[in-house]
C-alpha cells in the first residue's frame, strides 16, 4: 500500500512541489510521521521558514535520532539568525552522521558564523 507520505515524496522528486505539499499536509493530518520532514524540505523551499521550523520539530520529536531533518533545522535557524541554536542543530547532525562532509561543511559554516572560526 502506498503512502501519502511515499506519493509526497514522489511527487517532490518530480518536481511537482504543490502537488507534494497538499500530499504532505493530508499525510502529516493522516499521522504519517514521515511527513513532517518532507514538510520541512518543502517549505525550506519556499520559504515559510515558520512552518519549516515547526514541521522539523515535530519530526524530530518523532525521529530525534534524523541527521537530515537536524541538519534543516540548523539551515532554517541559520536563515533565521539563531546562529547558537544553529549551531547546535548542526553538531547534533555530526554527532549522529560523523563522516558527512556536507554536515560537517554546513556546521563549519555555522561555527565561523557564530565567531568560533577556530573551531570552525
Amino acid at each position: 500500500m502506498t503512502t501519502q507520505s511515499a506519493e509526497a515524496q514522489a511527487a517532490l522528486s518530480g518536481g511537482d512541489i504543490e502537488r507534494a505539499e497538499a500530499l504532505a499536509r493530508q499525510a502529516a493530518d493522516a499521522g504519517e510521521v514521515d511527513a513532517h520532514a518532507i514538510l520541512v524540505r518543502i517549505l525550506s523551499q519556499t520559504g515559510d521558514l515558520e512552518g519549516a521550523e515547526t514541521h522539523a520539530q515535530t519530526a524530530l520529536d518523532h525521529q530525534p535520532d534524523d541527521p537530515i531533518t537536524m541538519a534543516y533545522l540548523g539551515s532554517i535557524l541559520m536563515a533565521k539568525d539563531r546562529v547558537e541554536d544553529a549551531v547546535g542543530a548542526f553538531r547534533r547532525a555530526v554527532d549522529l552522521r560523523p563522516g558527512d562532509a556536507i554536515l560537517l561543511n554546513e556546521y563549519g559554516n555555522a561555527l565561523a558564523a557564530a565567531g568560533e572560526t577556530g573551531q570552525a
